[in-house]
């Protein structure tokens, strides 16, 4: 049996490639998430949760965009789109107060090594902090 932890990080895991997918192919996020609940990962997450992720940063986009870039040195553009996911997971969650906001950077630090550049993750680490201190 998985812990509700851990299948709350494999939803991470699979929502920071379900929003690669989104932004390279611009599809709908509800077709995404069908998608994606054939997929064996699926199987092992906690399926509300991935759900709550991509819809909400889908419909809250330009507000977490936004505060991305107020606490970034970089534009939008210039950030890779893996860590355009991993990020938005990150405000999202430190927005929205679900998690301690250290347990929050600490996921997506670990996502970033996982999925995203070399030294990806010195960059997210900065942004959430940042994201952190403006709350």
């Amino acid at each position: 049996m998985t812990s509700a932890i851990f299948k709350k990080v494999l939803s991470r895991r699979l929502a920071v490639q379900a929003l690669y997918q989104w932004q390279l192919n611009k599809q709908p996020i509800d077709k995404i998430i069908e998608e994606f609940k054939g997929s064996e990962l699926y199987k092992k997450i906690d399926p509300d949760y991935f759900s709550y992720l991509l819809t909400n940063i889908d419909s809250r986009f330009d507000e977490l965009k936004e505060t991305v870039e107020n606490a970034s040195n970089l534009s939008w553009g210039r950030i890779q789109p893996v860590e355009k996911g991993v990020i938005l997971i990150g405000v999202l969650e430190l927005q929205s107060g679900i998690l301690n906001p250290h347990i929050t950077i600490n996921e997506c630090v670990e996502l970033s090594k996982h999925f995203g550049s070399e030294d990806g993750y010195r960059f997210i680490n900065g942004v959430l902090d940042s994201v952190k201190s403006n709350l």
